[in-house]
């Protein structure tokens, strides 16, 4: 452990605690949802009870599963208020894994989102996985390039409902 010299980056109470993993690069394997996040630090506040990630460029926080693939360099996500979100720009591409098998290339025809100031996202509190997943909202210059088409908008909401398998699908 290293003590925090700098008062700003101390807790506003003793009992409040600040955990920073630092590495290039620092990486986070969650098995249960499958989900790996690579960056440069990880940062956990105990008094607001929340992740951050991120990293210097050139290099990104690198979130993925294994059908979705996403890029920035800052993320961070409040568990248990179920909120999280991306500052600054990024890209997210998706790629249908229904559509996959052991022939099909993993970059077959993908969907690739990409956004200049962020991204908020909303789930379930303490649920922040595919199945609590409410609503992600792209901001500024937000262009959807997919097999079927291509969307741009100035600011996209997507609303998510449970489906038949519990996986947040999108409510029309």
């Amino acid at each position: 452990m290293v003590p925090l010299e700098d008062n700003e980056d101390r807790p506003a109470n003793a009992k409040d605690t600040r955990l920073e993993l630092v590495g290039t690069p620092t990486r986070i394997f969650d098995s249960n949802e499958g989900i790996t996040a690579t960056c440069d630090q990880v940062t956990w506040n105990s008094e607001d009870k929340r992740f951050d990630l991120t990293a210097t460029s050139p290099q990104q926080v690198v979130i993925a599963t294994d059908d979705l693939t996403l890029q920035s360099t800052h993320a961070w996500a409040r568990p248990d208020a179920g909120l999280g979100g991306i500052m600054g720009a990024g890209t997210a591409t998706l790629v249908d894994v229904s559509k996959r098998d052991s022939t099909t290339p993993v970059s077959n025809d993908p969907t690739t989102i990409t956004w200049i100031q962020g991204v908020d996202l909303e789930f379930e509190p303490e649920d922040a996985s595919e199945e609590g997943l409410r609503s992600i909202r792209f901001l500024q210059t937000v262009l959807v390039q997919s097999p079927d088409g291509t969307i741009s908008a100035d600011d996209l909401l997507m609303r998510f409902k449970p489906g038949p398998d519990g996986k947040a699908v999108p409510d029309r």
